[in-house]
């Protein structure tokens, strides 16, 4: 009986030592997101694939309670470096083997985004300081809605009396003067008559190429930012905080496209604009985003998450539109759906919920929040356009900036 017990007992553990391989095969493949895999199975084998990798942090990367925002910074950047040594060496050689054509560090998220093989995707799903592999998806800006202009009334649009503006320009004062706001969108023209000398700093994240100091060819970021900042030059004012400055991110390209890589380096240059982690005057006090896609996977939602937590490490206000996919509930788009932002609905003229405006509530990881969290006018919204143009647009895009402009008005005061 004992050399047949010592049997099963060999049996067994050749067993389980063969089984190793295959659980450690699942536990990596279970790394990678399912867009992702569904991306791979579409792909041929030789094609490359454009994917973000998340590196395990085993220790707490939470950034210190500071009102120092360069401190706050430079804890990050750390973070997030410290993190990406743990793959560097890997990472290297897959590029010297040809697996891998590119790859990006992010400055201020512990992950890295990869142009790579099939065969680069299993071997860091492999590697234990990977946490997770994930799709690296086009993001759209809404499609233009057109409208019809809505006469104006003692100079400044009717939407910019909806909520008060003139009122507030006349009794306290205010304009925006000394507050510095961020915009990503399609880009900005520099050169419109009410927009002329308020582009304080302007970068190009999309594949285009255009004027340094600032272009868009799609025009939908012009409109948006004439809502926040626009002057008066026409006789009609169409900005809530005229006398304010943009950080302006060019994100999207002329068909209004950008993929989730690209919006990423935007977010995080809205951290440091003049690239100096010393410098505190140059970071935005808030960040308008008339963007936003319906909502994917926690896990494929992360990266954003991250860098919406590190705006508000640095005291960003992170402001998104909800999206034009109503009146269905739970239509919100992301980042504006994240419990940390603040998402902004439309409304009509008459205070009306505009009948397009993504409705809430939404979940993230078990907990319910309601959302959107404030709404704003976003029918017949008459601002600029490139070109030194004008044009009346529908949208949660057009509510967003109103909001953005009027947190402008709120930081002046404070």
């Amino acid at each position: 009986m004992k050399p047949k017990s010592l049997s099963v007992l060999t049996l067994t553990f050749l067993s389980v030592l063969l089984t190793i391989p295959s659980l450690a095969q699942e536990k990596s493949s279970d790394k990678i997101s399912a867009a992702l895999k569904a991306k791979l199975e579409l792909s041929r084998q030789n094609d490359p694939v454009s994917f973000l990798v998340k590196i395990e942090t085993p220790f707490s990367l939470q950034s210190p309670k500071s009102s120092n925002r360069s401190l706050a910074l430079i804890h990050a950047q750390n973070s997030a470096e410290s993190a990406q040594r743990r793959i560097a060496p890997v990472i290297k050689e897959l590029v010297k083997k040809g697996e891998i054509k590119s790859c990006h560090y992010y400055s201020l998220i512990p992950y890295v985004h990869i142009l790579g093989s099939q065969k680069a995707v299993a071997m860091l799903a492999g590697k234990r300081s990977v946490a997770a592999l994930i799709d690296n998806p086009v993001v759209s800006l809404p499609p233009l809605r057109e409208s019809r202009q809505v006469a104006a009334e003692d100079g400044a649009t009717r939407h910019l009396h909806q909520i008060s503006v003139p009122k507030t320009w006349e009794k306290y004062g205010l304009s925006g003067k000394g507050v510095l706001a961020g915009n990503i969108d399609s880009g900005v023209d520099p050169d419109h008559p009410d927009l002329a000398g308020k582009i304080l700093y302007f970068k190009d994240f999309s594949a285009e190429e255009g004027p340094a100091e600032g272009y868009d060819i799609h025009g939908h970021g012009t409109h948006t930012v004439g809502t926040m900042v626009g002057g008066n030059t026409s006789g009609v004012a169409v900005g809530v905080a005229p006398n304010a400055r943009i950080v302006s991110a060019k994100a999207f390209d002329k068909a209004g496209h950008a993929n989730t890589d690209v919006l990423l380096r935007a977010m995080e240059w809205m951290c440091n604009p003049d690239g100096d982690a010393t410098t505190q005057d140059d970071i935005p006090r808030l960040v308008s985003n008339s963007w936003g896609e319906r909502p994917k996977s926690f896990e494929e939602e992360r990266p954003m998450w991250e860098l919406v937590q590190t705006w508000l490490d640095l005291g960003i206000v992170p402001v998104f539109a909800a999206g034009n996919s109503g009146p269905g509930p739970v239509t919100l788009g992301c980042p504006a759906a994240y419990p940390h932002t603040l998402a902004v609905g439309a409304v009509s003229l008459e205070d009306y919920i505009a009948y397009f405006s993504s409705r809430g509530p939404v979940s993230w990881l078990g907990q319910e929040f309601i959302k959107p969290d404030v709404s704003a006018p976003g029918i017949h919204v008459y601002s600029a356009w490139p070109g030194g143009k004008y044009r009346s647009l529908d949208g949660t895009s057009m509510a967003c900036p109103h909001v953005s402009g009027a947190l402008c008005l709120l930081f002046e005061a404070r």
